[in-house]
């Protein structure tokens, strides 16, 4: 009866053991290894959006290509705006030299 109690709580331990690592690798996965990456391109002189849990700047992507493509074409040779608006966007905000963060 002891051993069967010792091998249910050891397995049970593992298990805990398992669940904390897995949640620490998710957290770092999600989290602090993105920030790092921020400050590291911050410290070089880059410049763009700060980070967003999970989904990043996919929303902001997806909200100005559906504008971009409500709104006619101009009759001219500028054709990025209406093509790749987040990027051109982006080049005015931030410069040539930008990054953003693109998550799932």
């Amino acid at each position: 009866m002891d051993a069967i109690v010792v091998l249910y709580n050891s397995v049970a331990a593992c298990c805990a053991v398992a669940v904390v690592l897995w949640a620490w690798r998710m957290f770092d996965l999600v989290w602090v290894r993105p920030m790092k990456r921020d400050k590291y391109l911050r410290n070089q002189g880059f410049k763009g959006s700060s980070y967003n849990l999970l989904f990043g700047d996919i929303k902001r992507i997806r909200m100005m290509m559906k504008q971009a493509k409500s709104n006619p074409i101009n009759l001219s040779h500028d054709i990025v705006p209406h093509v790749v608006p987040w990027m051109h966007d982006s080049i005015q905000k931030y410069g040539q030299f930008f990054f953003i963060f693109v998550n799932l």
